[in-house]
């Protein structure tokens, strides 16, 4: 085995979100949380990791069609906060209160993605630029 993911079911309190929704009436929002992610020592740098990343958001976006999934959750370690909100490419945000903490809460809305990921009625706005065009 060179790495693997483990999800499991999670809240997080909408005080500890700054792109919740207005007028939600409940105190948490549903999410999954990464309990774990870890890539075997001699397989580190070849991007598994962001693999297994990829794969749980997908797992998250089907069971977000059947039940209620907002956000993605992951109490990481100091030296992986760096993957998860950059090198990752998905800009998890930090709980302000958790960020002296020595596993901070990070968390992803997935509403941007699951949004991103709806058929289109038309593809009249879709373009794809060639960066090494210019």
């Amino acid at each position: 085995m060179v790495g693997f993911i483990t999800l499991l079911n999670d809240t997080i309190g909408k005080d500890r979100v700054d792109d919740g929704i207005s007028g939600y009436d409940y105190g948490r929002y549903p999410a999954i949380k990464i309990a774990r992610l870890a890539v075997q020592k001699d397989f580190r740098g070849r991007n598994i990791g962001s693999f297994l990343l990829y794969w749980a958001i997908g797992k998250v976006y089907e069971v977000s069609k059947h039940v209620g999934c907002r956000y993605i959750t992951v109490n990481a370690k100091r030296e992986s906060i760096e993957f998860y909100t950059v090198r990752s490419g998905l800009k998890f945000k930090i709980v302000k209160a958790t960020e002296k903490n020595n596993y901070p809460s990070l968390y992803l809305n997935m509403h941007p993605i699951v949004m991103a990921m709806q058929p289109r009625e038309s593809l009249e706005h879709f373009s794809i630029t060639d960066s090494t065009d210019s």
